[in-house]
């Protein structure tokens, strides 16, 4: 299927589409399957997931407050090609408790090792390839290590890589080619729409 430019508007359905079906609701801790309080810390049994950890004091300051601590360091993947002749980005939409409105746009891979490494027996993630091994007719643009969210998790880390495709990239269910001429539109009068890790 050729891939085509969406507009404002078939974004936004998009992220309607998304959420469609998707509720949270608030459960007891030992609702939780797989998780557990252990050594004062919130952890699913696989520890292959963030710890909930309660902080006293960080930094020779008083505070009281809840981190979640990773300490995988995550990775996150934007894919750029050339579509209908413009700058474009894959960007996907995602439904997640934490997303502004559940469902949001994020980069093309936004994944933890424990993720992608398929630890949990989830499904594979769509062009990790590109990110992760040499594919003809692309090149990494630019590479970075990052803080991830200061304010929610303590000393994680993200990577973040930018990868031009100069080949033909069909979007996968739920995800789209963003041209660039868009980002401005969509960053200022929707900005709920795109995530930080997208931003």
């Amino acid at each position: 299927m050729r891939n085509k430019l969406p507009s404002v508007s078939s974004m936004k359905s998009a992220l309607e589409s998304r959420k469609s079906g998707f509720s949270i609701r608030k459960i007891q801790f030992s609702e939780c399957e797989a998780w557990d309080f252990e050594k004062g810390a919130f952890k699913h049994k696989s520890h292959g997931y963030f710890d909930l950890i309660g902080v006293g004091r960080l930094n020779e300051r008083l505070v009281s407050r809840i981190y979640l601590y990773q300490p995988q360091s995550a990775f996150n993947g934007l894919l750029e090609s050339s579509i209908e002749g413009e700058t474009s980005f894959l960007i996907q939409a995602r439904t997640e408790p934490g997303n502004e409105g559940m469902a949001q746009f994020g980069p093309t891979v936004q994944s933890t090792p424990a993720n992608y490494q398929r630890l949990h027996g989830g499904r594979s993630t769509p062009y990790l390839e590109f990110f992760f091994s040499y594919q003809p007719g692309s090149q990494s643009v630019c590479e970075s290590t990052q803080l991830d969210l200061g304010e929610r998790y303590i000393h994680k880390t993200k990577r973040l890589n930018y990868v031009r495709a100069n080949i033909d990239v069909i979007s996968q269910e739920n995800y789209y080619w963003l041209p660039a001429s868009l980002v401005p539109e969509l960053s200022l009068r929707a900005c709920c729409w795109i995530q930080t890790c997208a931003q």
